[in-house]
């Protein structure tokens, strides 16, 4: 949902994934652009298939052509480039001001700094706090918790607790036993920008179809339309040459 905010006021976004493939980080970033009204849902049986139509589809592209970047991890595979200098050159080249790094263990794989792990960690989290400041710009780094551990604990996170010292703020986004299937939690446990945290976390809906997270009290978040069908609402339509009846 970041990436989908940061898009619509206009910010040019870099968003690696080392969980998901080019492919799926797209579908799963048109679903919450497309939000639940839009969304097709195919059912097979045991589960729901979630889908777009191709018109939504090529829409959303249209949108964030030249405006999103999602980098392939088998491209960084295939051409041995260190993941930290493609980040630094897309932010330099193409603007970018807004990284989504998911997640940190995949990222300190595609770098050739360090050797130990944890050392690898600390210089990645170092060098990407140093471009966060010298570009002004926003960089999501996605890192998983220790099992077992508090919810809300900032040394939660994997290796070194310099890593977490490094970030200007620290979010947990996740569910609990405590909330609905429907529900997520989110805390912000450090916070250097305002000094404002909430330990206890606030309660969020979640919507399956759209992959949509929006506040509790306001349902319509999972419906409402994105800037990019703002032609399409008001009653025109790009239509595909190939559809076109004369």
């Amino acid at each position: 949902m970041l990436v989908k905010s940061a898009l619509e006021n206009g910010y040019n976004c870099f968003i690696y994934s080392g969980e998901m493939k080019k492919g799926d980080v797209r579908k799963w970033l048109d679903l919450q652009i497309a939000g639940r009204d839009r969304v097709i849902e195919e059912n097979k049986g045991d589960y729901s298939v979630y889908k777009l139509s191709r018109q939504n589809s090529e829409t959303i592209g249209n949108w964030y052509r030249d405006q999103a970047y999602i980098y392939d991890t088998s491209v960084v595979v295939e051409t041995q480039k260190n993941l930290l200098d493609v980040i630094e050159t897309y932010m330099k080249q193409f603007g970018c001001r807004f990284v989504l790094v998911d997640n940190l263990m995949t990222a300190i794989d595609l770098t050739d700094v360090g050797t130990d792990k944890f050392e690898r960690q600390e210089l990645v989290c170092k060098r990407l706090a140093r471009m966060a400041m010298k570009y002004n710009a926003l960089i999501l780094l996605i890192a998983h918790k220790k099992k077992g551990q508090g919810f809300d604990e900032n040394d939660d996170v994997l290796g070194s607790s310099e890593i977490t010292n490094l970030a200007g703020v620290i979010m947990s986004y996740g569910r609990n036993d405590d909330i609905a299937d429907s529900e997520r939690i989110i805390k912000v446990t450090k916070n250097r920008l305002t000094g404002h945290c909430n330990f206890d976390g606030v309660i969020c809906g979640y919507d399956d179809a759209s992959k949509r997270i929006f506040a509790a009290d306001d349902p319509a978040g999972a419906t409402r339309s994105s800037k990019c069908f703002a032609e399409v609402d008001k009653g025109f339509m790009n239509i595909p040459d190939e559809e076109v009846p004369f």
